[in-house]
């Protein structure tokens, strides 16, 4: 059995675990960082297998209807009504009200999101949103965003251990310690 040493764990390296695993190590640089997928990297779970005629990413920007600065709070109520208002109410303020730091981070990362001639992204109305959230660059949206962290992943020393399923959470006083998974 091979036994791994790591400060942060991060299992699934979707758009989320990919991430979780660039902001762990830009807050703990010396940190060790695992990163545990099922399958290869960049080809298993959610984002890589996104696929719609025209995949969006929803952020709440400044010049966003119907502006202001809280204008997040509109986004948050969409995202908790849509939920069929089973959502956790406080997660969807924060995914809301991040949102547009996440889409900047995007940006500069260079996903290739459509731009109107102002330079603002274009913006569309889906999934009963009251205004235009979506954000794209067309129908390969997460296909560009898991490509972007990708690149940023492989300019750090994070260990990605591919091909090995997490079975087990070992918890010690409340806390996840350690996982046991199964490789290959």
């Amino acid at each position: 059995m091979e036994r791994i040493q790591t400060d942060v764990l991060i299992v699934g390296a979707g758009g989320a675990g990919l991430r979780a695993a660039i902001a762990a190590k830009e807050t703990f640089p010396k940190g060790k960082i695992v990163l545990v997928t099922k399958g290869d990297l960049g080809k298993a779970g959610v984002t890589a297998n996104a696929c719609s005629d025209r995949m969006a990413f929803h952020a709440t920007l400044p010049h966003t209807e119907p502006g202001g600065d809280e204008n997040w709070r509109y986004h948050a109520e969409d995202i908790y009504r849509i939920g069929g208002y089973v959502s956790d109410g406080d997660l969807a303020v924060i995914l809301a009200k991040h949102s547009k730091d996440a889409f900047a981070y995007l940006d500069r990362l260079g996903v290739p999101f459509v731009k109107k001639e102002n330079g603002r992204a274009e913006q569309f109305i889906t999934d009963g949103s009251e205004y235009a959230r979506a954000c794209y660059t067309g129908p390969s949206t997460a296909f560009h965003i898991e490509e972007a962290l990708l690149k940023k992943l492989s300019s750090t020393d994070v260990l990605v251990v591919e091909h090995c399923m997490v079975t087990e959470l070992i918890t010690w006083r409340g806390r996840v310690v350690g996982a046991f998974g199964i490789d290959e």
